[in-house]
């Protein structure tokens, strides 16, 4: 947010919150960064090995977010 109009920003990482934690939309909202994942159904990158190779059991923690003016092709 101490960034000027108009500056490109990239964050990407280890959030450690899920994309369905109200802290994380929160954060989100204040500084004005728009998500890279399908809305809906959000990949799992982190997982328990407990249940097999069902990812779909998983979390979404790693993100990459992005300010506006920014495209992707890809997550």
């Amino acid at each position: 947010a101490a960034e000027p109009p108009g500056t490109h920003i990239v964050v990407a990482g280890d959030w450690n919150t899920a994309s369905c934690s109200p802290f994380y939309r929160d954060v989100l909202a204040k500084i004005g960064l728009h998500v890279t994942e399908f809305p809906w159904w959000p990949a799992a990158t982190r997982f328990s090995l407990r249940f097999g190779s069902i990812v779909a059991l998983g979390m979404p923690i790693d993100h990459i977010a992005i300010s506006s003016g920014i495209g992707f092709s890809a997550f």
